[in-house]
């Protein structure tokens, strides 16, 4: 009866063993998740402030193409513009030749 005390004694300290080491691990995983977790949530915050200011320079970004096109829109008329004055030079041009051969 000794002997079967003493081998569920040693059963029971064993699993006790056991169980105690199994919560250690657990417990140590548990650790190691928890920081992760920390640092993931440090990192979205990293990108949360990333993304405000990307959102920024976006914003800003679509102001200037705004101007941009109405540049674009006053170059093209300049260029109609210029392209008129070329021809009406070029006709005076030509009338002032005439002109000019005329009083020859």
């Amino acid at each position: 009866m000794e002997k079967t005390v003493k081998a569920a004694e040693n059963l029971i300290d064993a699993q006790t063993d056991y169980t105690v080491a199994w919560l250690d691990s657990l417990e140590d995983v548990n650790r190691q998740q928890t920081k992760k977790y920390k640092q993931l949530a440090e990192a979205t915050k990293g990108l949360e402030n990333d993304r405000e200011y990307l959102e920024g320079l976006n914003n800003e970004n679509a102001r200037y193409v705004d101007q941009l096109k109405q540049v674009r829109g006053h170059l093209d008329t300049l260029e109609k513009l210029v392209g008129e004055v070329d021809e009406w030079s070029k006709e005076l041009e030509v009338k002032v030749r005439r002109m000019n051969q005329e009083r020859s």
